[in-house]
């Protein structure tokens, strides 16, 4: 079984003797739960890091963001913004968008639905 497990596959005696079709079963149910029993240990392995990432989230995505902003901090000009000799965390929001036609933004995505359902 051991040797099964790290790929040593002698199958060279199954053919031979009293048992032959018992001897090839208990090789593939070996080798399938051998199989199943290390994938599990690779999805235990692997769902620590994820759980880890899934509770950190929040602070994952506001250490992007400021990363972003340390990147870009060149671009802002400090003499607009009025923060030349001052130290200030800069707030910037997007523009309210305005809808000209009167349709709101749920009766657009409406009319595309219907567009792609033709």
């Amino acid at each position: 079984m051991y040797l099964l497990s790290l790929g040593e596959f002698a199958t060279d005696g199954y053919n031979e003797g009293y048992n032959k079709n018992s001897a090839w079963m208990m090789f593939f149910f070996a080798t399938v739960s051998i199989m199943l029993l290390f994938m599990n240990f690779v999805i235990a392995i692997m769902s620590e890091p994820f759980e880890k990432v899934k509770e950190e989230k929040v602070q994952y995505r506001y250490k992007h963001k400021l990363d972003l902003i340390v990147d870009n901090i060149e671009l802002f000009d400090k003499e607009k913004f009025g923060t030349l000799n001052k130290k200030y965390i800069l707030v910037v929001k997007p523009e309210e968008e305005v809808v000209e036609s009167g349709n709101t933004i749920e009766d657009d995505v409406n009319e595309l639905q219907q567009e792609f359902h033709r």
